[in-house]
Parts: C-alpha cells; structure tokens; sequence
C-alpha cells in the first residue's frame, strides 16, 4: 500500500484564492470560502494512515472509507475559478423534461493548476437546479463557481463535488491544446492497488485524482459487456494480479437508452447515433474522469465491494480501439418459436481491425437436460453489418431451449463468439418454472419475455393455466405487489413477482389461484407478471420461507435461479447496518454477506442505521428476493421479517442459553483466554472470523457440560484489527468483539 505526501494548501490559507470578482454573496472568509479545488479535495494525513493501516489488517470496510475520506470544507459554501473539461450537454444519469435533465454532471479543473500543478484540482459540479443554465457552457470555457462542497456518499462510494449556486463565465476560454484541458497520463496501479485477485482504492491517492481527468494507454480491455447499458472492464497487464478499473456511462455517449428527446431542439450530440458497442477483449486508449461511487458495475473485483474509482469517459473520442477481436452482438428473436418454425437469427458483426473472414453459428437442442438435436449454420451479410441465418426446427421441441453460439472470425487471427439462445413453445403456461428458467449462457430475461430488458413494456397477455399459492401480498405507494409459489418443495426456479397496479387484487397470503391470461414483463432484471385473469379456487397458508446462507446467493446462477421467492437468512450477522440508500448487508455462518432492500413501504428510508448495530445477530431476516441496481437483494415485507436481536455487539449480555463472558487480555498481542457459559450439556463450536466474515481460527469444537468453560486464542499470524468471537450451540448464537495488536 502506498503511502503518498500530498502537497496541499492549508485550508486556513485563503489569501492564496482565485483573483476573480466574487461570485457569492457575503463577505469572503465569513459567507464564503476563496479556496482551490485542492483544498476541497484534500484528505488529512492521518485519515490516510488510519485507511492504509486497517487495509494492511484486513479489517477495512466501506464505511470505515466513507468516514476517513473526508475534510473540514464539507457542506461549506465555497468560491474558485476553473475551467470546463467536459460538455455538459453529454450528462446522461438523469431523467430529462423537455430536453433538460433534473440532475447535470460536468467535471472541471481549476485554473490554478496552471501555476500550482495538476494534482487534486478536478471537480465535478452536479447541478440538480432543474434549469438548464449551465448546458450554456462548453468544454473550454473559465467561469467562477459559487456552491456547496456536497460529497456523494450513495451506494457506498464517497465523491467530492460541487453543489452550484451559481456559475458565472469570465469571458475567457481555452483552446483544446491548452496544458490546463489535457488529461494525465496514467497508469491503472497509479490509484489502485492490488489485493491478490482483487483491487482497492489507492487511499494516498485519493485527493490528486478525485475527478480528476486521466488518460489510460495501451489498456487491456479485460471484458466488454453489450447491453443497453453496456459496460467494460480494464486493467494494466492482459493477466495476473494487475489492478483493474471499469467503466462507468455518466455521459450519454456510453449508454444505448438515450435518443434525441433528451436534448433541448437542434442540440443532439451526435454520438448517440451508434450504440455504444465494447469489444469483448483487446487494447485501447481511453481517457474521462475518476469518482468513487462504491460502483463496480458487474464485475465483482473490489474489495471491499465497490471500494474503487469508476473511470467516466465523456465524447466519443474517449475511447479509442487499437486492438481487438471482432465485435458482435444478437439481435433479440422478437417472438417465442413454436416446435414447427424455422428461425432466423440475427447479429451485427464488425471487425475491429482488418475484416471479417466469417460468421458462423454452431446450435443444439436441449429438452429436459437431453440434447435432443443439434447442428451448424453460416450467418450471410444481408446488409450493412448485420448476418442472418437460419436454425432449423426439430420435431418434438416443444419446450426445449436452443442454445446457440455466433463465432466471427477476421483476417488479423481475431475470433469472437457470443452466445444466445431462445425457447421453444406454444400452448398454455403451465408453470413458473417455464417463465423463469433461463438457458445457459443467457441472460436473466424470462425466455417467454420478447421485448427489451429494463423497458417495462410488457408483452401481450398470453394464455396460462397456471396453479400458484400466493405467498405475499403487499402495497407499495399506490401500486399493489405480491409474489407466487407453486411448488410446495420450493425448488429452484418456482417463485415469481406480481405487478397488480392500482387496485387491490383482493387477495391473501395462502390463496390459491388459477391464472388464464397474464402478460410477461422484464423491470429492470426482474421478471414479473402483470394484467392478469385469475380465479381464486381455495384458501389456506402460504409455502414456507424457503432457509438458505447468504454464501449460496454469491453464485449469480443460483441468486436468479431463486428470484420472487420467499427466502429466510436465519441466525444472521449484521455486517453493514447502512450500505446506502436505506439498505444492509448480512452474512449466515461466516459465508459472504448479501444485501437487503427497503423497498416496502413498511421501511422508513433510515430504518437500518437505526434500527441494526454492526456485529450484532439477529434471530432471522427474511423476505422476497429480488435483483435491483446490478445486486440481488432481499425484500422484507413487513417489520415482522426482522428477527430479533439474539446477541449483543459488545461482549456483555448475549444469547438466552450461552453466553461469552468476555478475553484476555483485549487487545491481545500474543494469546488471549475467551470465557464462554452454558446452560445446557450439548455440542458447541467457539470460533474466530474477521470482519469479513471469513474463518481464521477455532477454539473450541466439542461436547461441552452447562457451566463455564474457557478457551485460549493464539493470534500469531493474526494481522492487526478486530475480530469476531462467534459461539454457536443450542440453537443459538452469541458473538464478541476482540481486538488484535503488535
């Protein structure tokens, strides 16, 4: 872990301000702070040591970050002079009324830099007015900025920016070659470190490149997803434990889910023409801007999650390819085949260098995990970039998957392949199964769904006749949600969420229902149903929550293949009572933490940083599973699917039956004796995890009598910081805090 000095200017030196007439209202130094945007980024030393020190011990957490990247200047309204680096014209994270989006991201640099240096002088302004005004502006242009040091702390990231109450142009303006517009060149190790596999903020780093703008060369493009969101993963070497950075669409020109009604008239960026399309692999040149947004796309190569800075490319000319394979993605089939049709399928493939020397695809049929046909298919240019071809039918299909991969092929030695697939059906909808199930290889989309993931148009109403239990019932602001079951052994893939509007379906918990008509629809990575014909035929109880460990969810295949259904973590772990946006993480047994959501209306926004304490053990958590913002998540329904508290945080009163008295010495530098009581003769297990949640020593493992009994802890090999004492026995849980030292 690198340890960087920052030259910073003391906060208290605002002789040192921009020369500007001021923009805000007041007195300087009294209403108002003249800074440099390196004061605003800076981080205190000390909170840099602290970071380093508890990443060295393995003990870092995303709040612990939040907290330490801070300074004095946050929620001061401040006053610099800077100049614009990108087009605020190009900001695409906000909903847009008449051509003007709620919520406006620009990134600038302060002018100072040309005297005082580059390092710690880019800013981002997020103008969340409503107005327009300052898309008026345009790469180039010196203005004074009057506004609020306003950090984003959602989602578990912590960016320094700007809050703007005015922004007022100088009458100057730099050309493109001026050294104040131009990025720095970097490397990935620059402001991440490596963790093993994973990667970690650079915390010595963080102040000299917060927003600022930075060029990656020659960059292995590690993996490009297509989408309407596309996304893409980089890092410095093609392999090895080099750290890694992703890219993250601030800018309209790296999402495929903006058109021209975005923008104010006659003001259309032209790169929203062409979607935004990553190669899968290769090397490129790219260039943007750098925010911590606790944002790691789908990736998974943080850690802690979500612990790096997104890399913001803004024009199009920010990502330039200098190698790569072909780049190919399918079109969607557009209807469910019956076992009778021949299929026609469709991809656009374009060589990224050289030319394409074919297109091919290779298929097989798959009913009930048999292979039940299979073959190979050339895909011929029918025009522009698109290759066509046709799969034929195999007799006695119906409700089988056809897997298929496209392989292109170009005269440099480059190859891609991509896979797809689609469902084979007619007749009614007998099942949840049938709807949920997807192939391998494909997306999470519904394979009955035929419109475009995340749009909510729903498909027409097909015919069903289809059993469910209704499992919950619930309203959400003025909509009515709920979810079915209809398999009472709660296998995989036999849960689904219901859309039923406005009005109230009249149904309970245990109904059991007959659906004749219902239409599919995919809401942002959720299948559900919605516009449905139903009858109820009888009442009762709902299925069981369905016990599962938070580590099992880990596997994306296996979180997708238990969506809409009712599920229990039980004996869980509060690991991170406010992971942003009024949501948690919680681990079973030690094994990987999964997160909670409080969508339910029965959830204050701040019900889990009130309400839970790190560490502690709650009795169980349950609710609906369900995929939201790139993770899947738990729902709780109602407050009942909160457990209560089984254990304290601290090492005092713990569990009804068991209890751990307390160690020492605590800290321990060698070795400690933990106390544990019990209640009842039976078995008990004492063991060590880190905050992690990862297992690193046991103490006791055994047959144990009901009195007191003591257990020594050895931490040779033990990194500095705080561990979790965790006694299981009698059904229950108690949990202690001990604390490792040198």
């Amino acid at each position: 872990m690198r340890n960087v000095t920052l030259a910073l200017v003391a906060l208290a030196a605002v002789a040192l301000a921009p020369q500007a007439t001021a923009q805000c209202s007041g007195t300087a130094g009294t209403d108002f702070q003249q800074v440099t945007v390196r004061q605003i980024n800076a981080i205190p030393q000390t909170n840099i040591d602290a970071l380093n020190s508890a990443s060295d011990a393995g003990t870092i957490d995303i709040g612990q970050i939040q907290t330490g990247l801070t300074n004095a200047l946050e929620g001061e309204l401040v006053e610099f002079t800077a100049v614009f680096l990108s087009d605020p014209l190009l900001s695409g994270l906000a909903t847009a009324t008449d051509g003007i989006p709620s919520r406006i991201h620009a990134f600038l640099r302060d002018t100072t830099a040309a005297s005082e240096g580059v390092e710690g002088m880019g800013i981002q302004i997020v103008d969340n007015r409503g107005d327009g005004q300052i898309q008026q502006f345009f790469p180039g242009d010196e203005v004074v900025v009057c506004g609020t040091v306003s950090p984003f702390t959602g989602s578990g990231g912590k960016t320094m920016q700007i809050a703007p109450v005015s922004i007022t142009a100088t009458g100057k303006a730099y050309d493109a070659n001026d050294p104040l517009r131009q990025p720095v060149v970097i490397s990935i190790d620059d402001v991440h470190d490596a963790m093993g596999q994973d990667t970690q903020l650079d915390f010595g780093a963080f102040s000299d490149f917060n927003s600022q703008y930075v060029r990656f060369e020659g960059a292995t493009l590690v993996q490009g997803i297509p989408g309407t969101r596309a996304e893409a993963l980089f890092s410095d070497a093609a392999s090895g434990d080099a750290p890694q950075i992703h890219l993250y669409d601030t800018s309209v020109c790296f999402r495929n889910d903006r058109d021209a009604s975005y923008f104010p008239a006659g003001q259309v960026p032209s790169c929203i023409n062409d979607d935004f399309v990553p190669p899968s692999t290769g090397t490129v040149n790219v260039q943007g801007f750098l925010t911590f947004q606790g944002d790691e796309g789908n990736f998974g190569y943080a850690t802690p999650g979500g612990a790096v800075f997104s890399f913001n490319p803004m024009a199009d000319a920010d990502f330039e390819i200098t190698s790569a394979p072909p780049i190919v993605t399918l079109d969607p089939i557009g209807s469910i085949p019956a076992p009778a049709d021949n299929v026609t399928i469709s991809a656009t493939a374009v060589a990224a260098q050289g030319a394409l020397t074919g297109v091919a695809a290779a298929y097989r049929y798959v009913l009930d995990g048999t292979e039940i046909g299979s073959g190979n298919v050339a895909l011929s240019n029918t025009s522009g970039d698109t290759y066509e071809g046709t799969i034929p039918s195999v007799a006695g299909s119906n409700g089988a998957f056809v897997e298929f991969t496209v392989t292109a092929t170009d005269d440099a030695g480059g190859m891609t392949d991509v896979d797809g697939g689609y469902l084979v059906f007619e007749g009614a909808v007998n099942s949840i199964a049938l709807i949920q199930t997807t192939a391998p290889g494909v997306d999470s989309a519904s394979p009955l769904y035929t419109g475009a993931n995340g749009d909510n148009n729903a498909d027409d109403a097909r015919t069903f006749d289809l059993d469910a239990v209704v499992q919950t019932v619930f309203q959400r602001g003025s909509s009515w949600y709920g979810t079915l079951q209809d398999d009472e052994a709660l296998g995989a893939w036999t849960g689904i969420w219901v859309f039923f509007g406005a009005d109230d379906p009249g149904l309970s918990a245990g109904d059991r229902i007959n659906i004749t008509q219902a239409a599919i629809n995919e809401r942002f990575g959720v299948t559900q149903l919605q516009d449905l014909t139903y009858t109820t035929t009888s009442s009762g109880s709902p299925y069981a929550y369905k016990s599962v460990d938070t580590g099992v969810l880990a596997d994306d295949a296996v979180a997708e293949a238990h969506e809409g259904m009712l599920l229990t973590f039980d004996n869980v772990t509060i690991t991170n009572n406010d992971t942003g946006f009024g949501e948690w993480a919680m681990s079973t047994n030690g094994t990987a933490p999964a997160e909670a959501d409080d969508w339910s209306d029965a959830f204050a926004s701040d019900y889990s940083a009130t309400t839970f304490t790190n560490d502690e053990v709650r009795e169980f958590v349950r609710g609906i599973w369900w995929f939201s913002f790139g993770e899947y998540k738990m729902v709780p329904v109602t407050l009942d699917d909160i457990g209560a508290v089984s254990t304290a945080t601290e090492g005092g009163i713990q569990a009804r039956s068991i209890r751990i008295q307390g160690s020492h010495p605590n800290p321990v530098s060698g070795t400690a004796t933990v106390a544990f009581e019990l209640d009842v003769d039976g078995p008990a297990a004492l063991r060590l995890f880190d905050v992690t949640g990862r297992q690193v020593a046991t103490l006791a493992d055994g047959a144990f009598t009901a009195q007191s009994h003591t257990a020594t802890l050895d931490v040779a090999g033990l990194a500095p910081g705080v561990y979790i004492l965790r006694l299981e026995a009698a059904g229950e849980v108690a949990t202690a805090r001990i604390a490792v030292v040198r």
